[in-house]
């Protein structure tokens, strides 16, 4: 199995051969490295100890240029959201509902959420397709407002049942009231207070 060891133990140990305090076999015993190791290390020191007083001009430059990099980053986006913002205010004022809408495209690059909310539409109005009365509705309404105008009295209850029972209809009293939304809620008799 092979050792691994740790830096500030290779610098201490070349070092102290260094200073010549030690010979390299009292330093291979004391430590439980090998003789060529040692001769290692002590290579490779001398190659990097004239680095040591170089100033490091490169790692200062690439420092600047990356601060500098990302301020402009930090620039670029504020000023696009600056933008954004802008852009959705003035795109909901001047555009039209159907408008916006039919600007959202199928997704290629941005998803129908985020069209969406750029537009500042609802996600669920681009899926809405509205359902169309049907001319039955549609005759039912003019009969239920020809019955209200004949006999403005007639409460939903009894205009379901003439419905019923002179047209023969099939529809409850809730269906007739959401189908004549201007009648208003009679108030109870007097003799119920």
């Amino acid at each position: 199995m092979r050792k691994h060891f740790e830096s500030t133990l290779k610098a201490e140990v070349v070092l102290t051969l260094l200073k010549e305090e030690k010979s390299i076999n009292e330093l291979c015993q004391e430590y439980g490295v090998r003789a060529n190791q040692v001769h290692q290390w002590r290579r490779t020191f001398l190659e990097k100890a004239a680095t040591l007083f170089e100033k490091d001009t490169q790692g200062a430059d690439l420092q600047k240029k990356h601060d500098k990099e990302v301020t402009r980053l930090y620039e670029e986006v504020g000023r696009l959201s600056t933008q954004l913002s802008w852009l959705k205010k003035n795109l909901a004022l001047s555009q039209t509902r159907a408008e916006r809408l039919a600007m959202v495209e199928t997704p290629d690059d941005l998803s129908v959420a985020t069209q969406c909310a750029l537009l500042s539409l609802n996600r669920t109005s681009q899926y809405y397709v509205p359902v169309p009365i049907s001319a039955e509705e549609v005759a039912i309404k003019h009969r239920i407002d020809a019955l209200y105008t004949a006999h403005p009295f007639y409460g939903s209850h009894r205009i379901r049942a003439v419905l019923v029972h002179d047209d023969g209809l099939t529809i409850n009293r809730r269906w007739d009231a959401r189908l004549h939304p201007w009648q208003k809620p009679q108030s109870p008799p007097s003799h119920c207070n």
